[in-house]
């Protein structure tokens, strides 16, 4: 016996499932509900590497652009870490390598410290800037506005006297097996003396200034055993500098006396009768 047909709105198992599931979209075409809203279909997506639209050429636009290219990204190649390591291995050996310059011990070096080698260097150095005042002071007094012709005698004696000192030090710096190190004279710290009498006491203030320079390295060489240094130095510089500082004291003792510094005159007299005798003893 056949059953009797029986006319659902649900349809099948199915479609009411769905409905009950508020998935309204799912409701299939046969139940011809029109007016509804249509059907819900989801977008697809694009494949991947689909080309993309072209665009209508334009007649105010310039030429259109073709279809970008998914390019990959391009990396600079001093940029990666392996190609800065193999540039590093490039550049390395085009640096030119430094030239050792093998240093030469003197044969005849025998008890000359380091010390006293680099000391004598500096007594160089502080009489031949000696030796520059004396001539600065020289050329000043042999000027035609100072006119002091035994004033300028003076003081270029003394100015060649200081250069064959420098001399002799250099002459002992070798016997001992020293190297020479000449460094940069300094100029004197004027050049107009004003008078006669400034530039005598000028003249001291270097003289004892050099004096003290000599005992510094005469001690130094009795710290360091060098019994040659000192002897060197006692018969060629100490008992002069004596000498010379006591002949430039009573210089300026007898200027004072004669009221040198204000009276013009007196710088005259002295350099006529005392300065010019010396010349004549010399």
């Amino acid at each position: 016996m056949k059953r009797p047909l029986r006319l659902s709105i649900w349809g099948s198992r199915r479609d009411k499932k769905n409905v009950l599931l508020g998935l309204w979209w799912k409701i299939p075409e046969s139940l011809g509900t029109t007016g509804t809203s249509p059907k819900r279909v989801k977008p697809r997506k694009a494949p991947r590497h689909s080309p993309p639209a072209e665009v209508p050429p334009s007649p105010t636009l310039a030429a259109p652009r073709g279809p970008r290219r998914n390019r990959g990204r391009r990396r600079c190649p001093l940029r990666s870490p392996r190609a800065r390591a193999a540039f590093a291995f490039v550049v390395a050996p085009l640096l030119p390598a430094p030239v050792m310059v093998p240093i030469v011990v003197s044969q005849v070096r025998h008890n000359y410290h380091p010390d006293c080698e680099a000391a004598v260097n500096n007594q160089i150095q502080m009489q031949l800037h000696a030796s520059y005042v004396y001539l600065s002071l020289a050329f000043y007094c042999d000027g035609h506005s100072v006119a002091l012709e035994h004033f300028s005698s003076f003081f270029l004696r003394r100015s060649h006297e200081w250069g064959d000192g420098a001399e002799k030090l250099m002459k002992m710096q070798n016997q001992r097996g020293g190297r020479i190190r000449l460094q940069d004279i300094l100029k004197p710290d004027r050049d107009d003396w004003h008078s006669g009498f400034q530039a005598m006491e000028r003249a001291l203030h270097l003289e004892k200034r050099v004096n003290q320079s000599l005992l510094e390295l005469h001690r130094l060489a009795t710290e360091r055993e060098d019994p040659h240094l000192c002897h060197f130095l006692r018969s060629h510089y100490l008992h002069q500098q004596v000498l010379i500082i006591r002949e430039l004291g009573g210089y300026l003792t007898n200027l004072r006396r004669m009221e040198a510094p204000e009276n013009p005159l007196a710088e005259l007299l002295f350099d006529r009768l005392t300065l010019g005798r010396s010349d004549k003893d010399t």
